[in-house]
């Protein structure tokens, strides 16, 4: 059965990877491949979980924001892709 959670978690993990593509190349393949896992598992866990403020939705605002600041950060100075996927 389909859940929103887990189409939420689908599409974020496929932003971020798509994001993370484009900002640091194929060369890290490694990294692009396991934030859309991490995220999708995350978003799972917590679309089934009964928390009452941190849900799913919450979760991926604060994810976006982040993506939102290292991209920020990145136009200043150099951003590791390490670094991004720490945040992340």
């Amino acid at each position: 059965m389909i859940t929103v959670p887990e189409l939420a978690a689908e599409a974020l993990g496929s932003f971020l990877a798509t994001d993370m593509n484009r900002s640091f190349g194929s060369s890290h393949a490694r990294l692009t491949e396991l934030i859309p896992s991490v995220a999708r598992l995350a978003l799972e866990y917590i679309g089934n979980s009964d928390a009452l403020y941190h849900n799913v939705e919450h979760t991926m605002l604060v994810t976006l924001a982040g993506h939102d600041i290292m991209m920020g950060r990145a136009l200043l100075a150099p951003t590791l892709p390490s670094d991004y996927a720490h945040l992340i």
